[in-house]
This record gives C-alpha cells, sequence and structure tokens, in this order.
C-alpha cells in the first residue's frame, strides 16, 4: 500500500506531499492543474525514465519519495535477491540532478532501473487509456479465468506436474547429450585399455627393466671379471684363500708364544671365513649370468614400449600407466551404466508427461465449462458500465506439446457494440473500453488474489448519471479490499471516496505552481458541487453534491 508520496522540484509542483488512505482515494482538480504530473512523478519512483525537463527549478534537483507498507507482501526473497536491505515500511527514492544524472535508491540503497522496475510491478498498478498490457498478455488472461472460474486448484495441479515433467526431461536430455558425446569416444577409449591390457604394466618395472638390461648388455664384461676373480681366490698357483689358510696354519703353530697373536689369528679366522661366503656368492653370480641376445631384445622391445606409453598418456611411471588402465575400466563401465540409467529415466519422463497430460485433460474441461459463467458475470458488469450489448468469451485453443499454462492457448475475446464478433481484446477495444473491462476484471478477482496499489487515471471519461455511480460504487467495493488511487472528472465517482484530494494551480509567486490539499467534508462538498455545475458552483449543485455524498 502506498503510505505516502512527496514530490520536489518536478514539473511544476514546487514541493507536495501526499499521505494516502487504505481505500478509495480520489484525485480531482481542474484541466492542466497537475493530475497527470501526480502520475508521472509516481512512474518515476516505479523505474520509468527521467528527463532533466522535468526539474521546476533546474538550479536544483528533483526529489520524488514514496514510502509503502509492505507486511503483508511477503517480499524478503525479492529484497535478498537484489542484496538490499528489507525494512518495513519501504522507502524508494527518486532523484533527478541539474547535470540530467538521475538516481534511484530503495531503503537508502543505490539501485539500477531494472530492480526498481520489477518492484514497482509488485507495488503499484496503473491503469490509463491504453496502457494495459497486462490485460493482453495470455498468462495474465489464464489467470483471470482461473482464478474466478473456480480451476486455480486444478491448474496448480497441472503446473506442478507439468514443472516434474519438465525437470525430469532436461536432467535426461542432459544425461543423453554426456553419453552421445562418451559413445563418440568410446571406440578410442576401449582401443587405450586394449593396448594398456595386452602391455600388462606392472608398478615399478621401469627401474627393473633397466637394471636387467644393463645386466645383459654387459654379460660378458660381466663373466669374465667374476671368472678372473674365481681363478685368483681359488684355482691359481697362489690363490689367495689357500694362501690365508697357510698363514693361519703357521700363526696357530706359534700363537701360544706370543700373547698378541690369538687375538689376531681369530681375526684372520673371521677374514677367511667372510672371504670363503665372497667368493661363493660370487660363484652363484657367476653362474647365473649370461649371454642372451634373445633375451636382451626383448627386455628392450618392452623397456621402449613402456616410455611409448609413458610419452602417449602424459605419464611419468608405471603406476600412473596402472592407474590410467583402471579410470578407463571405469568410464567404459559408466558407460553401459548410463546407457540403462538413461532408459529408465525415459521411461520416467514418459509417466510424468503422461500424468501431466492427464491432468491438463481434467483442467481444460473444467476451464471449458467454466468460462461461460465467467464471461457471463463480466458482461453483467460491463452493462452496468454503460456497455449493453458488450460480449466477451474466451477462445480455448489445443497446443501440442504441453505448455506451463495447460494444453491450450487461452485468449480473452472481446467486442463492445451489437453485432461485431468478439476478437481479441489487443485488436478492438478502445482505450475508454479497456478500462473499463480492467476494472471488471480486476473487481472480479479482489476476493481471490493479491493487488498491488491499483490506480485508474479517468476511467470515467464519457460518461455519467447511473452509469457513473455504478463505476463509483465498483471502485468503492474493490477499494474494501485493496487501495485504490482515482483520479476522475465525475463528481458521482468522486463521492465514493475514503479521501479526497484537490489538485489547484497557485498563481500567488513569480511562477505558477500547481498545489494539493486534502479536502475535508465541506470543502469536499463545493469541490463536488464546482464538479457538477461550474465555479462558484451553485445553491442547487451544492445540495446536489451534499446528496451524492450522504448516499455513498
Amino acid at each position: 500500500m502506498l503510505q505516502q508520496l512527496s514530490i520536489q522540484n518536478y514539473a511544476i509542483i514546487d514541493s507536495v506531499q501526499l499521505d494516502f488512505a487504505s481505500g478509495l482515494n480520489i484525485i480531482t482538480g481542474e484541466t492542466g492543474a497537475g493530475k497527470s504530473i501526480l502520475l508521472g512523478a509516481l512512474k518515476l519512483i516505479l523505474g520509468e525514465r527521467a528527463d532533466v525537463k522535468a526539474l521546476f527549478n533546474t538550479d536544483r534537483k528533483c526529489i520524488i519519495e514514496g514510502t509503502f507498507d509492505i507486511g503483508a507482501l511477503n517480499m524478503r526473497a525479492f529484497f535478498q535477491q537484489h542484496d538490499l536491505d528489507y525494512e518495513e515500511p519501504l522507502i524508494v527514492r527518486r532523484e533527478i540532478l541539474p547535470s540530467g544524472k538521475s538516481r534511484a535508491f530503495v531503503n537508502d540503497t543505490p539501485v539500477t532501473l531494472a530492480p526498481l522496475k520489477e518492484l514497482g510491478i509488485r507495488l503499484v498498478e496503473m491503469h490509463q487509456q491504453f496502457d494495459t498490457v497486462s490485460l493482453f498478455q495470455e498468462e495474465f488472461q489464464r489467470d483471470f479465468l482461473d482464478l474466478t472460474g473456480g480451476t486455480e486448484g486444478l491448474y496448480r495441479d497441472y503446473l506442478t506436474a507439468f514443472q516434474q515433467f519438465q525437470a525430469k526431461k532436461r536432467q535426461t536430455e542432459r544425461l543423453k547429450t554426456q553419453l552421445q558425446s562418451a559413445q563418440k569416444e568410446q571406440s578410442f577409449l576401449e582401443f587405450q585399455l586394449q593396448e594398456l591390457t595386452e602391455f600388462n604394466p606392472v608398478a615399478g618395472e621401469e627401474d627393473s627393466l633397466m637394471q636387467e638390461l644393463k645386466a645383459l648388455e654387459n654379460a660378458r664384461e660381466i663373466i669374465r671379471t667374476l671368472t678372473q676373480i674365481h681363478f685368483d681366490a681359488n684355482e691359481s698357483e697362489q690363490s689367495l684363500l689357500d694362501s690365508l689358510r697357510q698363514h693361519e696354519r703357521l700363526l696357530s703353530n706359534i700363537a701360544p708364544y706370543v700373547r698378541e697373536l690369538p687375538d689376531l689369528l681369530k681375526r684372520l679366522e673371521a677374514v677367511v671365513v667372510e672371504l670363503d661366503d665372497i667368493y661363493d656368492q660370487l660363484g652363484s653370480i657367476h653362474s647365473g649370468i649370461y649371454e642372451n641376445p634373445e633375451a636382451l631384445q626383448e627386455l628392450n622391445d618392452r623397456y621402449d614400449r613402456l616410455q611409448t606409453l609413458l610419452r602417449k598418456h602424459g605419464v611419468v611411471t608405471s603406476q600412473q600407466l596402472l592407474s590410467l588402465k583402471d579410470e578407463l575400466e571405469t568410464k567404459l563401465s559408466n558407460l553401459s551404466t548410463d546407457s540403462r540409467q538413461l532408459e529408465e529415466m525415459e521411461a520416467e519422463v514418459e509417466r510424468l508427461h503422461a500424468v501431466a497430460q492427464q491432468k491438463a485433460g481434467v483442467l481444460s474441461k473444467a476451464r471449458a465449462k467454466a468460462w461461460p459463467k465467467v464471461s457471463d458475470s463480466l458482461q453483467k458488469m460491463l452493462k452496468n458500465l454503460g456497455m449493453p450489448e458488450a460480449k466477451v468469451r474466451f477462445d480455448l485453443t489445443p497446443t501440442e506439446p504441453l505448455t506451463p499454462l495447460g494444453m491450450e492457448h487461452i485468449s480473452l475475446l472481446f467486442s463492445a457494440n451489437k453485432g461485431i464478433a468478439p476478437r481479441p481484446i489487443r485488436e478492438i477495444a478502445s482505450g475508454g473500453e479497456l478500462s473499463r473491462l480492467n476494472l471488471c476484471i480486476k473487481s472480479l478477482i479482489a476476493d481471490k488474489a493479491y493487488l498491488p496499489t491499483l490506480v485508474f487515471d479517468e476511467i470515467d471519461t464519457g460518461i455519467s448519471g447511473e452509469i457513473a455511480k455504478h463505476l463509483g460504487q465498483m471502485l468503492y467495493d474493490l477499494a474494501r479490499k485493496h487501495q485504490v488511487i482515482s483520479i476522475t472528472h465525475a463528481p458521482i465517482v468522486a463521492a465514493f471516496g475514503d479521501k479526497h484530494f484537490e489538485v489547484f494551480k497557485d498563481h500567488s509567486g513569480n511562477k505558477t505552481t500547481s498545489g494539493i490539499k486534502v479536502l475535508e467534508e465541506q470543502e469536499r462538498i463545493i469541490e463536488l458541487a464546482k464538479m457538477i455545475s461550474g465555479n462558484p458552483p451553485s445553491t442547487a449543485a451544492i445540495n446536489n453534491a451534499k446528496e451524492l455524498v450522504e448516499r455513498k
């Protein structure tokens, strides 16, 4: 609800402040006094583009500020989404600087026009001639039909089923795309896995292969050296081991006579034993070494193959090749698993589609049954607003595939004149007709849906008498549920207001300005009388005005 609107230095307004009522707010005044300027200022805080030409005094900035009660609007998510502080009441401010620069603030936080417009749609709905964009939208026409026709619950059930179907379908399409991409690589993956499987890498084998290769490549030198050592140690005329054993025997003969010799003899015996073991092991190594060109070639081939695979896969160890082999096996296994999962998901998509299709069918039948009653109610209201020949119907055109609105396109058809077939309202309705149609629609859904502050600008143009009275009553009834602001030239409509503002021109200064004031009871009667007979009002007009106020 719009609680307060403050305007400074805008158009011909120097400074005004309006405190609105929660019900029906009426704004009247002579032509050119500035009623449309009020709407222009309001549009600025709702996200319209600014123009420096709108400045009243070009030496100082224009400030327009609106205060809104948003306690019942459940808008915390919007504020979180746009990183704004949530505060009650909400204060929206727009500034136009003399330089032409424009700034906007929500609770003192700077914002761009995009979030300001999004916020404005939730706060205020303007109804001016030809300014009925929402009425042309199929989604709005769907909302109207379902809300007033009693099919909103069925629509919500359908929408839930449709969204589940769409979500699963998108998930399935993503998996299908991934699987198709993976299947293109399947042959290559299988080739890589087969190559590694046939090679069968062993962890750490690059080191052992190198050792074996060095041994085979130097087998002749190893054999020659070990043979020489064996001969020197065991078979030469003065072999090393025979010489040491001879020394051992000689020392043992004299050891009893020299104090140091027993210990030295023990040490020599240990050396002989150790050397004997060393030469035995050298003999074992000698017997295992032989020249084998075939084995050397096999080792060279495996080592070369190992190096090729390491380079090919961009790794440095055989352990990494083993890990890559495991990854390839997992990927190929997942392809099989994903294929089965895709089949299951496609079956689930078909099931969810069938559920949504069934609910859409139920909804369509309910809508087809409901729309004549809705049209009849709308036609009766239009008749009371001076459109006795108005015809309204809904065109439900089947669609395939399903849409977020159901299994049909919904179009509100309208004709204001006898003998003219109803056609889409965008093509046929005039500005005044659209405004009255909008009012009737809003009145029908007033009890069933939240509506923002509704602003009607001269919706009563061209009507008077009993028709204007019906329009005023309709605005008054609508304002019992939602805040309404109406700019009007019809006294009978103005008489229904809960709060009455008069816009006037002030010529007392050096420059004509526009002012606004709240009318007290007697002032209101005089204003209504002036609207009836002109200024100054006649006695009869004053009495008529009193009757209008009393009959409200």
